[in-house]
Parts: structure tokens; sequence; C-alpha cells
């Protein structure tokens, strides 16, 4: 299939014929779409699967629990791999309506993260990257603090940035995620984000960016809302970076409770100056 086909699911016999495909597959990339998704009062409306090259849209609004909990199954389990991008509020959406925790994930907003250093980014390039939304002043000037915060890039941003620029994310009209019927253009562009998800993969794995700890990283990054879901303006969980011992987590290390976004975090992760985050 291109970029632009799929196939969409909406009975259980068609979940069914979906997964001999899937099940299939030595990785599948997988992206939701919905209304708020993840956060307070959101609502899954359809799951999006790659896999072998075609594309599966499962329409979450007419499609019971009951006929999805075959593909539930395949996303809960360590293989097929889960190839993602920026996949926390897909992981929080599943496993906060439906109680499912994907796993084996992959997810390729924190390869790009981890490929900067081999790419050899320099620290000024660093810094450079975290200047939107805060100030310059403050980024230069107390630089020691930000060593460990990388800024978070869009997935079209990252595709451009890894030299991927055939194609283009269309724009959609994401408050209408819940309407039924969906619109053409709405299928598409689900089906162009797994393909386009899947094309940086692919990239990423012949520059040799995916690396052995992405499977730790990934689970942790994926999982950090498993307590709660987030509110939509909650500034702690909404900004452009990565949240911190993301990439290195150190269980043997000094922690504490942050009173921003309560998490527990290692003593590195708080300004000596001033006691926080």
């Amino acid at each position: 299939m291109s970029s632009t086909e799929y196939t969409l699911c909406r009975t259980k016999e068609a979940v069914t014929r979906s997964l001999k495909v899937i099940s299939a597959a030595p990785h599948i990339v997988l992206d939701l779409e919905g209304r708020d998704l993840g956060a307070e009062g959101g609502h899954l409306s359809i799951l999006t699967v790659r896999a072998n090259d075609q594309t599966f849209i499962f329409d979450a609004v007419v499609l019971s629990g009951a006929a999805m909990k075959p593909l539930f199954a395949v996303l809960a389990a360590d293989q097929p791999a889960k190839i993602m991008y920026d996949g926390r509020r897909d992981w929080c959406e599943l496993y906060h309506a439906y109680g499912v925790e994907i796993g084996g994930v992959l997810d390729m907003q924190i390869a790009d993260i981890t490929s900067r250093s081999v790419r050899r980014e320099t620290r000024q390039g660093q810094l450079e990257r975290l200047i939107w939304p805060l100030p310059r002043g403050i980024v230069m000037k107390r630089s020691d603090v930000f060593k460990h915060v990388h800024r978070l890039l869009s997935l079209q941003v990252c595709l451009t940035e890894h030299g991927i620029t055939s194609a283009k994310k269309g724009r959609v009209d994401h408050s209408a995620w819940l309407k039924r019927p969906l619109s053409e253009e709405s299928l598409v562009y689900a089906a162009q984000d797994v393909y386009l998800i899947g094309e940086l993969y692919m990239k990423l794995i012949s520059s040799g960016f995916i690396r052995t700890k992405l499977v730790a990283q990934s689970a942790r990054y994926v999982r950090l809302w498993k307590g709660a879901r987030p509110r939509i303006d909650d500034r702690f969980k909404s900004h452009p970076f990565l949240m911190l011992d993301i990439l290195e987590n150190d269980p043997s290390a000094s922690r504490k409770i942050c009173s921003g976004c309560a998490r527990s975090l290692s003593q590195r992760c708080f300004s000596k100056k001033r006691g926080k985050v």
C-alpha cells in the first residue's frame, strides 16, 4: 500500500482478518487519534497500524471493546515491536480507557534525541534548541542548569532534520475526530502518519541510531502518565522538553519528589541554588 492507502476496520471480522497480517510482522507502526487524547476527558477515535506495508485503521467509536480485544492483546505483547512517535498520550489513553498497557514500544522521538550526540550536536546547538519558548538570556546565562534538557521536535520537523523530505504531513480538523462518518481527509491523514513514522524508523535504523537502551527509555517515556490522565492545561506535562530522567535511570541515585510534576526524580534534576527542577 502507498502512504495514503488503508483498510478501514469497523467489524469484528475485519479485525480478525487484519490480525493475520499484524501478528506476522516483525514490527508495527502504531498511532492513535481522538479528542484530547490521553488527557482528562479525552476519547479515542481510531487506532492506526501499519504492518508489512499495509495500513489498517480501527474505528474505536464503532468497534466494541470485545471486538478489539484480540488487537489489544497484540499491542500489549512485547513482540512485535511497536514503533511510535511521542507515544505518551496514546499509551495513556489505552491504559486509562481500556486497561491496555502497550508493550515493546520504540519511541522515535526519543531515538531522535539520543541520535543528536552521535550526530555530533554541540553543547551550543543543544542550548539553541531551547531558546523558544525559553528566553535566550536565561538559557545562556544558566547553561549548566539546562545541561540535561532536550527540546522535543514535532514529527514533521524531525523528518526534515533526518533528510526525509519526500512526503509532508497533511492537516486535519482535530476537533472532528469523534464525528461519524470520518472524512476521507481524516483517514488519509491517519494513514500518512503511520507511513511517515515508519519511514523515520527505517532511516534511523539504517543510520545506526536505534540503540539497545531505547527499549527501556521508551518504556519510561510512554508510561509517564500511568498514575492519572494529565489536565489539558497542565504546564508540567505539555511543554516541548524531554522529561528529566528519561534517558538515564539510576535506581541507586538519591531521589526526591518534584512539587510541580509530582514525579520521583534524581537529585541531579534539581537546581542546587533553588531546590527546584
